[in-house]
């Protein structure tokens, strides 16, 4: 069974202070992770913070992939996201359409894809989508 667990963006600049679930990143945004975390519950910051949920997907590198992650290789200019219509993750390009609504790939294609890659996220890494 996978984890359920998730991610907000909290803010770009660093706090002072120790917090175990806020977690720095490239460029200083700070990113808080919540939910079922080694068997106790981590609640979210505040729901005013995007927040995107664990795939339960690993990238080749033993990356947790998240809502929002950009993928490199073969899949670049691509990012994870939720799609309404298929009710499931898929992959979406350059922040326009889900692959699979279009009839191009399917989530299953990316599970099955053992060189996938997280490069960066919507947030952090726009000129990634462009």
């Amino acid at each position: 069974m996978r984890e359920i667990k998730f991610r907000q963006l909290v803010r770009t600049i660093v706090p002072s202070g120790d917090n175990s679930n806020l977690r720095t990143k490239e460029g200083g945004m700070i990113w808080h992770y919540f939910g079922v975390i080694d068997n106790a519950w981590i609640s979210p910051v505040g729901l005013q913070y995007p927040i995107m949920q664990f795939t339960g997907l690993k990238d080749k590198n033993g990356k947790e992939i998240y809502e929002g992650d950009c993928l490199g290789g073969v899949w670049e200019m691509t990012y994870v996201g939720w799609c309404e219509k298929s009710g499931g993750y898929e992959i979406f390009i350059c922040k326009k359409e889900c692959m699979a609504c279009s009839g191009d790939v399917h989530w299953y294609e990316i599970v099955e894809d053992k060189e996938k890659e997280v490069i960066g996220n919507i947030y952090e890494s726009k000129h990634l989508l462009v």
